[in-house]
């Protein structure tokens, strides 16, 4: 509120009843406070001033005008998934030109409602970030694990969609899997490889130097019980690499193998370090012809 009792406002924020509001005027001047609307779009601000009350004392004030358009833009965007751990993912984006960009990661459940309106979750997710400038990059980015706090054993994507005054490209995306924490995937480790009373299974046959043969019943086999026990998503080929890490230095464990297996009679193996299992480091997923040396 000014010295002469004119108001002078270009938005209100909402929840701010009248009384805090003139309050908020005496102590700190005019306000300006900013809101998002709708790009291209006819807009009208409004205002009068109130007294304590609530009640109108000025004339209505309003002006009238035009967000601008988005300006669109023909870049095309490369997204490599490069990492994922539990709680991050981490991902190169390779823009085909410089043009600025946006970046955001969503739940699958969240993607799968804009199904057939992209373009209106790309809105959403403008209007809710966009006042953060780590939401926007242009150029080839890399994304650390860290950059987004993410929920374990979950299904996300990662969307990217250029940005110049609103989205100038279509949405691109990719999807990815967040594995189990280090304590869900010792409850999975353990359910495979040791019993009841915390021994060793009887499935391992013991190799020496913390090494064990599995046996399993087909080569898919041991990508889908690396599966289960992390809930990193694998897919048994010729020739196929795994690895697992809680982010924690806790667990870690590579799966690499074939669905054939070799001369001897190995499909994979499993390198696992695991803090609070020191007496396995190695496990060979064998068929029926592997003989132990």
């Amino acid at each position: 509120m000014t010295e002469s009792g004119d108001v002078q406002l270009k938005g209100l924020q909402g929840g701010m009843n009248y009384s805090a509001l003139a309050l908020a005027f005496d102590k700190y001047g005019i306000p300006t406070i900013v809101t998002k609307v709708n790009f291209d779009t006819e807009t009208i601000v409004y205002c009068y001033g109130v007294d304590e009350q609530g009640n109108a004392i000025t004339p209505l004030n309003y002006e009238i005008f035009r967000t601008t358009s988005p300006v669109p833009s023909d870049n095309k965007f490369q997204i490599a998934i490069d990492n994922v751990t539990p709680t991050g993912v981490g991902a190169t984006i390779t823009p085909s030109n410089d043009d600025q960009y946006f970046i955001a990661v969503q739940r699958k459940r969240f993607v799968d409602f804009y199904t057939d309106k992209l373009d209106s979750m790309a809105y959403v997710l403008l209007s809710s970030n966009y006042k953060n400038v780590d939401a926007f990059a242009s150029g080839k980015h890399v994304i650390a694990p860290e950059d987004f706090y993410l929920s374990s054993n979950q299904d996300y994507y990662l969307i990217v969609f250029g940005y110049n005054n609103g989205q100038s490209t279509p949405v691109t995306m990719v999807p990815f899997h967040t594995p189990r924490s280090s304590s869900g995937a010792l409850v999975g480790f353990d359910t495979y490889f040791y019993d009841d009373n915390g021994q060793l299974s009887a499935s391992l046959v013991a190799l020496g130097d913390k090494a064990f043969a599995y046996r399993v019943g087909n080569g898919a086999e041991p990508c889908e019980i690396f599966n289960a026990i992390t809930g990193v998503t694998t897919q048994s080929s010729a020739s196929y690499s795994y690895t697992y890490d809680s982010g924690d230095g806790s667990f870690k464990m590579t799966l690499t193998g074939s669905d054939t297996p070799d001369a001897q009679g190995v499909y994979a193996t499993m390198e696992v370090n695991v803090t609070n299992r020191p007496d396995i480091t190695k496990i060979l997923f064998v068929s029926d012809s592997y003989k132990a040396e």
